[in-house]
């Protein structure tokens, strides 16, 4: 058997043979990523060639970008770079996708990169969330496989307050109140609180608080109002 390939722009080409015995597959190597060929095969008998094959077309896959990483974050952005690729690759795909802490944010969005840059900052991004970045090569219109990576933005202060804040038990000398944690989308961060309670002389004090949306303060002035503030 001969094998004869040609790519679709025909600037590659070849042919091997002859195959002998009784194998009836081949691997073609050393062709060009993201190339179509057409393979035709012709039978060699008494020295006399077959008819072709009707020709195959198989397009040869691009190699996907290497070694996407994470080289810095902020609050509110993700920088990343990764290797070329090889050959007439004309540009990447970025794609970003919200992966939480917060269910129901919808957050994600496609850039270009021209190539042969291999570095993008993805911007406008939520605080302290985590995202799925994936990095394709296009050529030509065809598309790579992808490479992808998880990345998450740097904390920050809170941008909301504590919600509904109340008190839910009194002692002579003790009250104790809860509140509803900041909404996920606005925390920014771990949870954490510090509650503020003072009385009518002016004394104040201060106590934070891990992961928890309760508190007890202790040791108060019978028959005495107490004023209580919660911040994130």
């Amino acid at each position: 058997y001969w094998i004869y390939y040609v790519s679709a722009c025909g600037g590659d080409s070849g042919s091997v043979g002859p195959i002998t015995g009784t194998s009836r597959s081949h691997t073609l190597d050393n062709l060009q990523d993201g190339l179509t060929y057409t393979i035709t095969v012709i039978a060699v008998g008494n020295h006399l060639p077959s008819e072709a094959s009707q020709g195959t077309d198989v397009q040869i896959p691009i190699l996907p970008p290497n070694n996407l990483i994470s080289t810095s974050q902020t609050q509110t952005t993700i920088s990343i770079s990764w290797d070329h690729v090889p050959n007439d690759v004309i540009s990447y795909e970025v794609s970003y996708t919200y992966q939480g802490p917060c269910s129901g944010v919808d957050d994600s969005g496609n850039d270009t990169v021209a190539a042969p840059l291999t570095q993008h900052t993805l911007m406008g991004l939520e605080e302290f969330s985590t995202y799925m970045i994936t990095v394709r090569a296009v050529y030509d219109g065809m598309y790579s496989d992808t490479d992808s990576i998880s990345a998450t933005t740097l904390p920050s202060a809170p941008s909301g307050a504590p919600q509904n804040v109340s008190e839910v038990g009194v002692t002579s000398t003790s009250i104790s109140v809860q509140w509803d944690q900041v909404p996920c989308i606005e925390q920014n961060s771990d949870n954490s609180y510090i509650v503020r309670y003072s009385n009518s002389t002016g004394e104040t004090q201060m106590s934070p608080l891990q992961n928890s949306q309760m508190f007890t303060a202790s040791g108060l002035t019978p028959n005495t109002t107490y004023s209580f503030q919660v911040a994130a």
